[in-house]
This record gives structure tokens, sequence and C-alpha cells, in this order.
């Protein structure tokens, strides 16, 4: 059978989108039946919010300060010149917040995502069986986890961003923590195809504490990219280095928005030190959505070679 008859699932009379709404359906049906999965996504993505947040409460608002000016920093040391330039008053809360964010909001995301294939395969097997569209299947799960991904961004997000008060606006941080969100979300679907439930979970947990250290911030980002060779892939596929970039470009926004600003441009040169794009808000979120897309294609190949 070639791979266009599977997509059409022949062996069916309904057509795709017959078969799209009734995987949709049922997808939503089994959530109702679940109220322990919804309890846990409420119960995961608040206290990841609380923990991380609650490390900042004494912070006062934004989570970063860009070096000093290059008027002040010219009255430093000639061997300790270029570390005013370049090291920033205040990042290692930034630091802390890109390395815990993706294993905090990872954790609660890919508990939730395993439950969404794991316990329905055996269902699919069947149906492929019968000429059953995989896309169809596919598509579903993914629509019909939307709504679960952008309410967990919202729990997570009522709860982190008052207590650390970041600068960005709770909106951008929403945005970021959702596209997060759904990278992390591929990553519980993909393996949950692969592994069994306990194992995909413990599996899960492991590759967002993995994702979070390869962030671009120890070692600098500048460095990997000039030193590392192939090995830069680990970081450019890493969701954990989106973050990174586009928690740092939206803070950076506080200064660089200051018309005439004294930090403006030890802002910039804290930015090239780095290696990260201080216009990269927009760039790291459309390859957080990309990332999660491609690991929705892995697991679609992953459930056509199954049946």
């Amino acid at each position: 059978q070639s791979t266009w008859g599977r997509l059409r699932g022949p062996g069916l009379e309904s057509s795709f989108a017959a078969q799209f709404f009734a995987h949709l359906v049922r997808a939503w049906q089994t959530m109702a039946r679940s109220p322990a999965r919804m309890a846990m996504l409420v119960a995961l993505h608040l206290l990841s919010g609380v923990m991380l947040g609650a490390a900042f409460l004494d912070n006062a608002r934004g989570v970063f300060i860009p070096p000093v000016p290059s008027t002040i920093a010219a009255f430093c040391p000639a061997a300790v010149r270029l570390f005013c330039e370049t090291e920033a008053l205040q990042f290692g809360p930034l630091k802390i917040i890109s390395f815990y964010m993706p294993s905090a909001l990872g954790t609660a995301a890919v508990a939730t995502s395993v439950l969404t294939y794991g316990p329905g395969l055996g269902v699919y097997r069947r149906e492929a069986t019968h000429g059953a569209s995989t896309l169809a299947y596919v598509v579903a799960c993914a629509v019909a986890d939307l709504p679960i991904i952008v309410f967990g961004a919202l729990l997570y997000g009522a709860t982190f961003v008052p207590l650390a008060s970041p600068s960005a606006s709770w909106a951008s941080q929403w945005v970021l923590h959702i596209a997060y969100e759904w990278a992390a979300f591929g990553i519980g679907y993909f393996l949950s195809t692969m592994l069994s439930a306990h194992t995909s979970l413990v599996s899960a947990l492991g590759i967002t504490f993995i994702v979070a250290c390869f962030n671009g911030a120890a070692p600098k980002l500048r460095v990997v990219r000039e030193s590392f060779s192939v090995l830069r892939v680990l970081w450019d596929l890493s969701p954990g280095m989106w973050v990174f970039s586009a928690t740092f470009a939206l803070e950076a926004r506080e200064y660089l928005d200051v018309a005439g600003g004294a930090f403006v441009a030890s802002t910039k040169r804290l930015a090239d030190e780095y290696g990260l794009d201080i216009d990269g808000f927009g760039l790291a979120i459309g390859m957080l959505f990309l990332i999660g897309l491609a690991l929705r294609v892995a697991t679609w190949l992953r459930l056509l070679a199954m049946s």
C-alpha cells in the first residue's frame, strides 16, 4: 500500500476530514473522562511556576542589568577592562531562569503529553490495519492538545511572572511559555510512541534536563559557534537555547528602547560577547514552534512504521 494511500485511508469510506474530526472528538472525550490528567496538569504547572518564581521574591523589577557604560569601564584597570565592558552587572537571574524554566515547564509538559498517545496506541493499531489515516490521527491529537498547551502556559505564567518580576510584558512571557510547551509536548509525543509509559516519562524528563543544559549560557553561544564545529547543532536544536535567546531579547529591550540610553552600547557588547541576537525574540519563538512541528512529524513517521 502506497504512502499516499495510507494517508487517505483507502480501507475506510470516510474522508480525511471525517477521520480527523472523529479522532478530535474522541481525544476530547478521553480528556473529559480523565479528571486526574487535568488535575495533574494544573498542579504541575502551578507548582513549577511557584517553585521557580519564589527564588526571585526579593528581586526588583527585571532579571538583567547590562555591563557598565564604556565611560565607566574606562576607569577599570587594563587587566580587567574587557571584563568590565562585557560582563553584566546582573545576569545571574536571567541565566537561572533560562536553565530552570525549560526543566520546570518541560517537566509539566512532558508528564502531560506522554499520555496523549501511549494509552491509545492499541486502538490506533487496530484502526490503522483497516486503512485509517495516520496523518488524521496525529493532526487531531496535536489540535486536541492545543487548549492544554495554552492553558498550561497560562497557569505557569500566572504564578511565575508575578513572583520573578521580569521586565518583559506578561503577554510576551506567555507567548514564550506557549512556544516552549509546544516543543516540549513534541518530546513527550515522540517518546511515548517509542517506549513504554513509565520509560517514556522518565526519558522525557531526562531530555528536558539535557535541553536546559544546552542553553548557550555556559559555555557561551559565541564560543560554541566558533569552536564546537558540527557539535553546535546540539545547541541549535535545543529548545533551551532558544528560551535563553528569547528571554535575553525580551530583557535587553528594556534598555535598548531608551533613546540615547547609557546602557544601549553595553547591552549590544554583551550580546556580541555571548553570541545572542538582541532582536531575536521572533526567531526564537519561530524555532521553538518549528522544533515542536518537527517532533510531531517524527511521531507521525514512527506511527506509520508501526502500522
